[in-house]
């Protein structure tokens, strides 16, 4: 089996997705061993700390694994059309009553897991729903990825976080 073990996604990938995963090799091609924070999915599941605050017109998310900092854009109503190569891609949001909706496209190719391997294409779609806890010490993740040149079908995913006293540390990756 692969480094991972079985690859529990690779069900939603078209042949053109399947290729790509063919050719991947998890351990030489992970993009963290280039201190890239990867992918959303991956920043969110490997149980580091998240800090998220908000201003008027931005939410920042800030992912202590290799110091990831993402700005979700809240004055737009829509992406622009001309965006910088961002492996995170360019997150609009809004709330939906107590959840913020964050919509992300512009992401570059790469891969959502690295191990054993999801490949992503420069098309994938992202949309994430935190709702805050009536208490306010936890959320609920909630996410959704398309790719209409990967993906036969959309990728779901789900996540519970609750607050922490514990202080972000610096990643500082090095490679």
């Amino acid at each position: 089996p692969r480094l991972g073990g079985p690859n529990n996604q690779a069900w939603v990938l078209s042949e053109a997705g399947k290729a790509v995963l063919e050719a991947y090799d998890p351990v030489l091609d992970d993009p963290s061993l280039n201190c890239s924070p990867v992918s959303i999915v991956r920043l969110w599941g490997n149980g580091d700390l998240t800090q998220i605050t908000q201003e008027a017109d931005r939410v920042t998310i800030h992912h202590e694994w290799m110091d990831a900092k993402r700005i979700v854009h809240l004055e737009m109503t829509e992406h622009p059309s001309e965006m910088p190569e961002n492996v995170l891609g360019h997150s609009i949001g809004w709330y939906e009553g107590e959840t913020l909706v964050v919509d992300t496209i512009g992401y570059p190719a790469g891969v959502l897991h690295q191990h054993p391997g999801l490949p992503h294409s420069d098309k994938l779609h992202t949309v994430e729903r935190l709702t805050l806890s009536a208490a306010g010490d936890s959320f609920e993740l909630a996410y959704t990825a398309d790719d209409t040149d990967y993906f036969i079908d959309q990728l779901t995913g789900a996540r519970s976080f609750a607050a922490s006293d514990e202080t972000m540390q610096e990643y500082n990756c090095t490679h």
